[in-house]
């Protein structure tokens, strides 16, 4: 575990510490200096992270909050300026609507937003090139919480975003609500989490220092804190003071049993079986979400669907010439048909006049001419109809290209990320067998506590598995 950990997961930590992975090395700071004044932060070394924000020119003051909101703006907007992928980040949520707000005005006022707009359920307005982030998951599983996209298209009530994955994602109907889509030039800090950028914009709105941490440990390049304060100096003591703040949350379980231990919580027979297995179960949920989420996105699914769209409009093209597939029976075909019919009707003349004598020859030379007039004016009248179609076809196929191209490496960057971590797949496996043993377990109780005929007599509830031992993962 790398942060400052809270809740359920510092409970889970506290209790486990034999079965914690920690990764001991930062490597998404591209700077040395900013790693390691993020490693004072998390370690609680507050004044000395601070001071080096200060001497580094990552502290932005201002006099007060409109102040403060539009130097943050300004901030992301000249990153967004440099083709750097940056974000803006606030605690508190009218701080982040406020920062959308701005955002997304500036995009307007720079032409950045094209096209038809399309107005979602509650009022949000969005167009070609608006940054996203969904607020929920979709009921079908293809939208899961706090991605990150920019609008591609919008057609009618329906929008395509282009997700931070790569992928191709569909917004209509209950996905455009205002409790499943929101505008993402700024998001919440704890929305953020797991997300690698370019640069950050965090407006400091409080929070304390486990989100300033996280806050500051999203960007490769940089990130930048805005504060409202008369100076510099009153911002770092005002920070100083902010950021020594701890405002984890105690869990539940704290309060409910003196149990503090692996042995005392999960093997302790005089505590709750609901309790011991409900704790086995949210700790290795938790290592499974957080192997999964490390390992990059499969793309097979889109990428099988790209490879036969573009497959299908390349075949569209190809028969646009011959007035097959598609276009047989439209206007565009029966055009192309007869620049056909025309072609070889002039070919088979051409062929009689070199075997003609004679008058004949002469007639055939003379229908030759006149065939060659009338394949010009067939082909003049077919591109007229069928330029639009080709033109048309060439973009999507340019674009469906671009497309599959993307997929095809992340697909690449996936294979050799799992040849390099064989062993991820074999524990993700052993986790779903032990998640799926607990689920039992946790119905069967539910059902004995409720007076239900137990769905599963063959299950014994096993004491709790000694499969994690020692640091790592226990591959």
């Amino acid at each position: 575990m790398y942060g400052c950990p809270g809740g359920s997961l510092g409970a889970l930590i506290d209790r486990h510490q034999t079965g914690v992975w920690h990764l001991v090395e930062n490597v998404r700071q591209t700077n040395p200096e900013e790693r390691r004044a993020l490693a004072e932060l998390r370690a609680g070394s507050v004044d000395v992270a601070v001071d080096w924000m200060a001497a580094n020119r990552r502290i932005v003051t201002a006099a007060d909050r409109t102040d403060t909101l539009a130097a943050t703006v300004t901030g992301w907007n000249e990153d967004i300026n440099q083709a750097k992928d940056t974000i803006m980040l606030a605690w508190r949520r009218k701080n982040v609507d406020a920062l959308n707000t701005l955002g997304r005005q500036a995009f307007a006022d720079l032409g950045r937003l094209t096209g038809p707009e399309l107005t979602a359920p509650g009022g949000r307005a969005f167009q070609a090139r608006d940054r996203i982030v969904t607020l929920a998951p979709d009921n079908r599983g293809g939208i899961v919480t706090s991605e990150r996209g920019t609008v591609e298209t919008v057609h009618g009530d329906t929008m395509t975003v282009r997700m931070a994955d790569g992928r191709m994602q569909p917004f209509a109907g209950e996905t455009l609500a205002k409790d499943r889509l929101a505008h993402g030039y700024a998001i919440t800090v704890h929305r953020s989490q797991g997300a690698t950028v370019d640069t950050a914009h965090r407006l400091e709105d409080g929070g304390g220092r486990e989100l300033a941490y996280v806050s500051a440990g999203r960007a490769r390049q940089r990130t930048t804190v805005y504060a409202v304060a008369d100076d510099l100096n009153q911002a770092v003591n005002d920070l100083k003071r902010d950021w020594h703040q701890q405002r984890r949350k105690r869990w539940a379980i704290d309060s409910g049993t003196p149990a503090t231990t692996p042995e005392q919580v999960e093997a302790d027979l005089n505590v709750a079986p609901a309790l011991r297995n409900a704790l086995r179960h949210a700790r290795l949920a938790a290592e499974r979400d957080a192997i999964t989420k490390a390992i990059p996105a499969d793309v097979t699914n889109d990428l099988h669907r790209t490879g036969l769209e573009l497959a299908r409009h390349r075949r569209d093209l190809t028969d646009l010439d011959t007035g097959g597939g598609r276009w047989e029976g439209t206007e565009i075909g029966e055009s192309a048909r007869a620049v056909l019919y025309a072609r070889d009707s002039k070919r088979h003349a051409e062929r009689m006049v070199g075997t003609a004598r004679g008058g004949t020859r002469r007639n055939w030379t003379r229908q030759a001419k006149q065939l060659a007039e009338t394949v010009a004016d067939a082909t003049q009248q077919f591109e007229e109809i069928a330029d639009p179609a080709r033109q048309t076809l060439r973009t999507t196929i340019a674009s469906l290209e671009d497309d599959h191209t993307n997929l095809q490496h992340h697909a690449h960057t996936r294979t050799i990320w799992l040849d390099i971590h064989p062993e991820i797949g074999r524990r993700v496996a052993h986790l779903n067998t032990e998640l799926h043993i607990l689920d039992r377990a946790l119905q069967l109780e539910r059902n004995t506590l409720d007076g239900v005929q137990p769905e599963f007599p063959d299950l014994v509830i096993r004491p709790a598995s000694r499969s994690i031992s020692g640091p790592g993962l226990g591959l």
